[in-house]
Parts: structure tokens; sequence; C-alpha cells
């Protein structure tokens, strides 16, 4: 699984790699949604 991205990186990106970081879910505590932690609720 990959690092969230930092606000600091996001401004370096592209669009592309924007697009890229969102479907990899690496975008979501930015948007703000919760965190995973890689266990699911029951």
């Amino acid at each position: 699984m990959s690092a969230q991205v930092t606000e600091a990186e996001l401004k370096a990106m592209t669009p592309e790699q924007i697009v890229t970081a969102h479907k990899e879910g690496r975008l979501s505590v930015l948007l703000g949604a919760p965190e995973r932690t890689g266990s699911a609720a029951s």
C-alpha cells in the first residue's frame, strides 16, 4: 500500500499523477475520508 499524499506533494503533482494517486486511494485523507487501517469492519 502506498503512503498518503501530503498537501505539499499534491501541489507539485501533475494532473495525471493526481488522477493516479486518487485511483490508488492515496488522496483519501486530503479529501476528508478516514484513513484505512487494513481491517474490515463487521
